[in-house]
């Protein structure tokens, strides 16, 4: 008994002299028109005489993404995530006609607070 009672103590000092670690989670989505360029042009006037529909070519994009990880530590201002983030462009003309690209990332992070 004495062993428990000793074990529980240790336990309750270790665990008030510990600081506390937070879990931090961040997410965000992002919707609108988009500009592209290529060699310093825009890429509408690049694909204007491909197209074959009438009218100008539209962009689109669209953008989510999440962040998940723990911080702050002790009394440094740093959280170290892990990064998902994902997003799709798409070029349509009058007749619907398009083509799209889609990009993702995945990796660590590091936010730092000041």
């Amino acid at each position: 008994m004495k062993k428990v009672l000793l074990a529980g103590l240790f336990f309750v000092a270790f665990v008030l002299s510990t600081h506390s670690i937070g879990l931090y989670f961040d997410a965000g989505i992002c919707v609108g028109p988009a500009w592209t360029t290529m060699d310093d042009k825009d890429i509408v006037e690049i694909l204007e005489g491909y197209t074959t529909g009438s009218g100008r070519l539209k962009e689109f994009a669209f953008e989510a993404g999440v962040k998940l990880g723990l911080g702050p530590f002790d009394t440094i201002p740093i959280c170290i995530v892990g990064v998902i983030d994902g997003m799709g462009h798409r070029i349509s003309d009058s007749n619907d006609d398009y083509f799209q690209y889609s990009s993702f990332l995945l990796g660590p992070g590091l936010i730092f607070y000041t």
